[in-house]
């Protein structure tokens, strides 16, 4: 009861608190492999193979993901989640230990291709899985309250866990020898464990996956998905366009910016442990006042400071605080005061998003659908990794932040056009906020 309580979840029956407990620590697991490297793993690919060559890596990544993502959603919605969730973190992990124990051009390209193939299993699934379980089992949560209240408290403890793994990658790669390498070998290996672990005990009761079916009628959902409103479309356009300046951001440009204004991994790591525990308990606070806010005005809202605002803000700071990696108290104090406010208001789009996903996608193609996002993302990144990589060798942080900045004003007008459109009124029957 006492786990209930702090996840939110007390009101709901057993068997519910049980399903929401257990999407609960796979995602904590997820966010302990995949944070513990994340800091440092653009400087350590950097030290590698120099930033040129990274956009070559992330775009041969980029290629095998677009050609297999949407297939594998298909798959997932096909067969059972669990099993293209074992194939996507199993190839994740064998592909970082190769990047660990093989640092040849060549092996770090195939490595590259696998890892892009994995991204592909992983995309959508768990939380295909999540949703399509809590659309079956959950029928005593009508309005969806508790699922926003869950999805504040979520965002919080992941945000505590990245907070504690990033302290502790931060600390052994600045003073273990060889801890950048000895993460990313752990890394590997804790992702061929969790493999196992969701073949063993991902169960599922919904009725999603009907293996009798046709995999190419199944092929043909997801993208009637997209098809089928408006509303539909720009939604997905707009979410498109935030995460491709997303990727951008935080692949090539966000952790080295921190760097250069903190001057090592570990006061890296502990900027970002300030940033994420605060950011946690506001997160909690968003799942609260999701239910009271009207989604219309607050999903356009909420897009503009975290997109617009925030990397305008950025673009302000490296041009009137030159990058020197040296700690610098000011800059880094202005970014932190950023981050924080911009997480908040990340977190009350994403549950908005996420109740309009849970009601208004069908179960059959819901993992298909979250794979369409990522296919056409991943497709554009391709070019986008290469010569933003280029940008960012040839020119400045400045200068590439500042692109950013502008390209942001395409997903809020995108975002304006979606809830302009004429399905608002079936959206306000489905979605009680």
């Amino acid at each position: 009861m006492a786990i209930s309580n702090l996840l939110g979840i007390s009101t709901l029956e057993l068997n519910s608190q049980n399903l929401v407990k257990k999407y609960f620590t796979f995602e904590m697991l997820i966010f302990l492999i995949d944070f513990l490297p994340m800091i440092f793993f653009i400087l350590y690919l950097t030290d590698l193979v120099g930033y040129s060559f990274i956009g070559v890596l992330y775009s041969v990544s980029a290629i095998t993901q677009t050609l297999t993502d949407y297939p594998s959603g298909v798959l997932g919605d096909w067969l059972k989640y669990k099993y293209v969730l074992f194939i996507g973190y199993f190839l994740f992990g064998l592909s970082t230990l190769c990047i660990v124990f093989f640092p040849d051009k060549i092996v770090l390209i195939f490595a590259f291709v696998v890892r892009g193939f994995s991204f592909a299993q992983i995309s959508g699934a768990l939380q295909s899985w999540f949703e399509n379980e809590y659309n079956t089992i959950v029928v005593e949560d009508t309005e969806n309250t508790v699922f926003s209240i869950f999805s504040g408290i979520l965002y919080k403890y992941l945000d505590y866990m990245a907070a504690v793994t990033y302290l502790i990658g931060g600390f052994l790669a600045t003073y273990l020898s060889n801890g950048r390498s000895v993460i990313l070998a752990f890394s590997g290996i804790t992702s061929i464990v969790l493999s196992i672990l969701f073949l063993l005990f991902l169960n599922q009761q919904s009725s999603a996956n009907k293996i009798e079916e046709n995999y190419i009628s199944r092929f043909k959902k997801g993208f009637g998905v997209i098809k089928s409103s408006k509303f539909i479309f720009y939604l997905v356009l707009s979410n498109l366009f935030q995460s491709i300046i997303q990727s951008l951001w935080f692949t090539l440009l966000a952790f080295p910016v921190l760097f250069g204004y903190t001057g090592s991994d570990f006061n890296n790591a502990v900027s970002r442990v300030l940033i994420l525990i605060v950011s946690g308990k506001l997160s909690e606070i968003a799942g609260k006042r999701v239910p009271l806010l009207d989604w219309r005005k607050w999903i356009v809202k909420t897009t503009s400071i975290t997109t617009v605002i925030f990397y305008l803000t950025f673009c302000i700071i490296t041009f009137f605080f030159p990058i020197t990696n040296t700690l610098e108290l000011i800059p880094i104090s202005i970014i932190f005061l950023l981050y924080v406010i911009s997480n908040y208001y990340r977190a009350i789009k994403n549950i908005i998003t996420q109740k309009i996903y849970l009601k208004i996608i069908p179960n059959e193609a819901r993992n298909s659908f979250y794979s369409i996002q990522p296919t056409l993302i991943t497709l554009l990144l391709i070019p986008g990794f290469f010569y933003f990589s280029k940008i960012i060798e040839l020119s400045s942080f400045y200068l590439s932040i500042f692109i950013l900045s502008i390209s942001s004003v395409i997903p809020v007008l995108l975002l304006k056009f979606a809830v302009k459109s004429n399905l608002e009124v079936i959206l306000d029957n489905q979605i009680k906020t």
